[in-house]
């Protein structure tokens, strides 16, 4: 917003009060994804990128989760889930990025139409290839090659 342009952070799950009422922040509260996964299916939808800046990450899946509903992801890469920011998908980052850099890359895809929609159009291409079904499916064909 300093730069001019307006943003909305959409946040889910738990938080402290004063973010949760926080200038620029739209909080979602918690979502149990289990019992209601078409409310979380319709929060991953309603963002334009998902973010993961977490300094320490035990489960990563929420990049693979924004992927598979064809977004585009941002983050930082830490604990060994450099492989799940998939190249052409995602914009990644280190702990110690400053953040000028991380506000000119968000920046770019704001103002970047092509920067956009080649985020865009790699995070749809590459929604299946994070899916369980592919994942099974490519089990399977391992499993059915070495029983051959």
């Amino acid at each position: 917003e300093s730069r001019g342009h307006h943003v909305i952070v959409r946040c889910a799950g738990n938080a402290p009060a004063d973010f949760v009422s926080r200038k620029g922040v739209e909080f979602v509260g918690f979502i149990n994804k289990h019992k209601d996964y078409a409310a979380f299916i319709r929060f991953l939808e309603s963002c334009d990128v998902g973010c993961l800046f977490s300094e320490a990450e035990f489960s990563s899946i929420s990049i693979l989760e924004f992927i598979s509903t064809g977004r585009p992801v941002a983050g930082y890469v830490v604990d060994g889930m450099g492989d799940l920011f998939l190249p052409g998908v995602s914009m990644r980052f280190d702990v110690s990025d400053p953040l000028k850099k991380i506000t000119d890359t968000f920046e770019k895809y704001i103002v970047d139409e092509n920067y956009r929609r080649s985020l865009n159009k790699s995070a749809v291409d590459k929604s299946e290839h994070v899916r369980w079904p592919r994942a099974v499916n490519a089990v399977l064909n391992i499993l059915k090659a070495s029983t051959q």
